[in-house]
């Protein structure tokens, strides 16, 4: 089983603080994030800009579409793993300039992306339907 990171612990725990203290639940994700830097349980740090700064860029880069002209979206900007300093990092590369071998490494990712999306998934509906069955 996947161990969440540091970081991601500490966020559930806000979350389960947000909780326990009787806000709103069902909510949004912005809304425990206005709770938690109300109670000063939040704040950004210089690296922390750096990481939402490309996170926005990621999320832009990934909602960039181009129309055929047979009417077909595709994605032009595409992520593919490389190693740097012996770390994974992802690189970017545009539809109509990557080689070929950079397009069979991003479209390989986000074929792994998808099964473990879905494999997540089953998991997820298999415990709800145990859940609901009770």
């Amino acid at each position: 089983m996947k161990r969440p990171r540091p970081k991601a612990e500490y966020m559930q725990k806000v979350v389960a603080k947000y909780r326990a203290a009787g806000q709103a639940w069902p909510t949004s994700a912005m809304r425990i994030a206005e709770w938690a830097i109300a109670q000063n349980l939040w704040e950004p740090r210089p690296r922390s800009l750096v990481k939402q700064c490309a996170h926005e860029f990621a999320n832009a880069m990934r909602e960039e579409y181009y129309t055929d002209p047979q009417g077909r979206r595709v994605r032009t900007k595409h992520a593919l793993r490389y190693e740097h300093d012996d770390k994974q990092r992802l690189l970017w590369v545009d539809i109509f300039e990557a080689s070929p071998s950079q397009m069979q490494a991003a479209l390989q990712l986000r074929r792994h992306q998808i099964v473990g999306d879905c494999k997540q998934l089953k998991n997820d509906l298999v415990l709800c339907q145990l859940s609901n069955d009770g």
